[in-house]
């Protein structure tokens, strides 16, 4: 019982910096949309952003999983280059992709055609992907270096830095919000932002890692262990960033089925049920998103290295559990205790008593996701600990063809 205490106590230290790395990009969301539901034409502004921000949370998800390169592949400076190199191609790629959406008619087609919202939430969404367009190679790279920092267990410094991240991003909501802009253009209140919280965090994180991390390696040579190629880091990005993909696209799926769904109530139904699930989804997510950083546990700990024995599975998987508890004690209270989640809506969020009371369902949907996430999280940790991350990638599409066949079910049952 010692044995499992100590490790539960290193496991938990270890964890809470970056569990709470994951729960800032949730308040942090909750605090852009804040910064909108203020204005004289919330609803449209806040649908707009919501889509472009679902959208790149897309590839700023996929792109995230690099933490997972530098905690399991990066052990020299030669791998580390190699992963910024793969990393570099890769949010270049989807910068061209959102401005081609804020940009072009292929833009126009996704956000007013597609999900069949109005005019003005279709201007909102396409300033929205112009302005964040290189927010997911700037997040893939403070992602890089973050697993560089956990991979020697240095998490405080990762929580550190998210903290900054969130910290700025209040402070610069707070200020602007009091100037012009929110009547004038309240889409740049969000936009500045985030890219304000991303200069925090990766300032924290770059003087972390060259002060903590680069120099020891430095001192690794590629003889040490197997070496890292282009090849290798490629087939063990691939499936974590498929999964994550299909993770992402999942919301922008039910977003389109949902304002579809409701065209019959014409198109401020349509905006108003977007806006709702705007809403809904990072608030539902801040309860049990953060278990998906105990994926980290099994390639941190179980990793064989020189001197340090490695810790018991069982010790691993039972704080797995613990971890699932505690978060399903806090999805009770604050989604099924009558009136709670509406006062979170009103009070934090700003928005109306119509809004918050359309978002409760959705809210106590969301209570009993914890339960798969910490199943996958478990799974997901062992196959990257042996590097055979390829198994994960059949679950991918499955999740989104169940999503998929249930949104077209469901309405017909009534």
């Amino acid at each position: 019982m010692a044995s499992l205490g100590s490790d539960f106590a290193q496991l938990g230290r270890f964890l809470a910096p970056i569990a709470f790395t994951n729960i800032a990009k949730d308040v942090g969301q909750q605090v852009l949309n804040r910064s909108l539901s203020n204005g004289s034409h919330a609803v449209t502004t806040l649908a707009g952003f919501g889509l472009a921000y679902t959208l790149m949370k897309l590839f700023t998800n996929s792109l995230s999983e690099f933490k997972h390169v530098g905690i399991v592949l990066v052990s020299d400076q030669a791998a580390r280059l190699k992963a910024l190199i793969i990393l570099a191609v890769c949010g270049l790629v989807t910068a061209v992709l959102m401005c081609l959406l804020g940009s072009t008619k292929l833009g126009v087609w996704f956000v007013e055609d597609l999900h069949g919202v109005n005019r003005a939430t279709g201007l909102s969404a396409y300033t929205s992907f112009l302005g964040l367009a290189c927010y997911p190679l700037l997040d893939g790279i403070a992602s890089l270096h973050a697993g560089c920092l956990l991979r020697q267990k240095r998490s405080g410094f990762v929580g550190m830095a998210s903290m900054s991240d969130m910290g700025v991003q209040i402070v610069m909501v707070t200020v602007l919000l009091h100037t012009d802009l929110l009547c004038s253009k309240p889409l740049v209140i969000p936009i500045l932002a985030l890219y304000a919280g991303m200069v925090a965090r990766m300032a924290v994180l770059c003087f972390s890692y060259y002060r903590f991390t680069h120099a020891s390696l430095l001192q690794q040579h590629a003889g040490a262990e197997e070496s890292v190629t282009y090849g290798r880091i490629i087939r063990f990005f691939w499936p974590l960033a498929l999964v994550k993909v299909m993770q992402s696209i999942s919301r922008p799926i039910v977003n389109l089925v949902a304002a579809h769904s409701s065209r019959h109530l014409g198109k401020a139904g349509a905006d108003q049920t977007v806006a709702v699930l705007s809403l809904t989804f990072p608030i539902g997510h801040l309860p049990y998103g953060w278990i998906n950083e105990t994926r980290a546990l099994a390639p941190t700990f179980r990793r064989r290295k020189e001197g340090v024995e490695p810790m018991r599975a069982r010790s691993i998987s039972l704080f797995m559990l613990l971890c699932l508890g505690i978060s399903l004690c806090c999805m009770v209270i604050l989604f099924w205790l009558p009136g709670v989640s509406v006062a979170i809506l009103i009070s934090v969020n700003g928005v109306s008593r119509e809004l918050a009371d359309a978002s409760v369902v959705p809210l106590r949907i969301f209570a009993f996701f914890g339960i798969a996430v910490t199943a996958r999280s478990h799974y997901t940790g062992w196959l990257m600990l042996r590097e055979k991350t390829k198994f994960a990638a059949p679950s991918a599409p499955a999740r989104v063809a169940v999503i998929v066949a249930m949104l077209f079910i469901l309405p017909t049952v009534g």
